[in-house]
């Protein structure tokens, strides 16, 4: 509720807001990509090998993605448990896009 003037306003949001799950595991960088567009296609790819994949600057670089370049890139995360798992599923993703590639050649 926000009061201006002696009138009370009901704001409604509809955000939803990617938060970081409460957990005593430490989350690690196994991506770091130029475009929000690649980090959700490896957030998907980890996400349907059974790794829980985070883009901390999701929602910043969806509003702003010119600014990826000056902060680094888009950063994909995942559990310091998944890391390995997560490294060969990008690995192997990588491998089959390079294959792809070469066919059409």
């Amino acid at each position: 509720m926000i009061e201006s003037k002696g009138t009370q306003y009901e704001v409604a949001m509809d955000y939803e807001y990617q938060q970081i799950p409460n957990t005593n595991e430490e989350w690690v960088l196994v991506r770091n990509c130029v475009w929000i567009q690649e980090t959700q296609v490896v957030k998907s790819v980890l996400q349907a090998g059974g790794v829980e994949a985070l883009i901390p600057d999701e929602y910043f670089l969806g509003a702003n993605p010119h600014y990826g370049i000056a902060i680094g890139g888009a950063r994909v995360m995942v559990r310091s448990s998944d890391v390995e798992r997560a490294r060969v599923m990008l690995d192997s993703m990588e491998g089959s896009e390079a294959a792809h590639q070469g066919e059409d050649k």
